[in-house]
């Protein structure tokens, strides 16, 4: 059984911390650089919302499961668009 903290999966939410600082760093670099990172930024995004559902399916809370996994599924397109489609 998984640690719970404010009613939150502990491996969860630490997963999901992080990629909320990371995507945080990436934007203020996207900012201050040219590289073209907006794909990570978006990538990313991705992954925190199939972290979100991949959350739903084991806690089996699944109110809006089917549009967190789209949103993901969408998020990561949108990233190998942008990141293919810019080389």
């Amino acid at each position: 059984m998984l640690k719970t903290w404010k009613g939150r999966k502990q491996p969860f939410l630490a997963l999901d911390i992080l990629l909320t600082i990371v995507i945080t760093l990436t934007i203020l670099f996207t900012f201050f650089t040219p590289l073209p990172l907006l794909p990570l930024v978006w990538g990313l995004m991705g992954l925190s919302f199939l972290n979100q559902g991949i959350e739903m399916f084991v806690t089996n809370q699944r109110r809006y499961f089917v549009l967190t996994l789209s949103a993901s599924v969408f998020f990561i397109a949108v990233s190998v668009y942008q990141y293919f489609g810019s080389v």
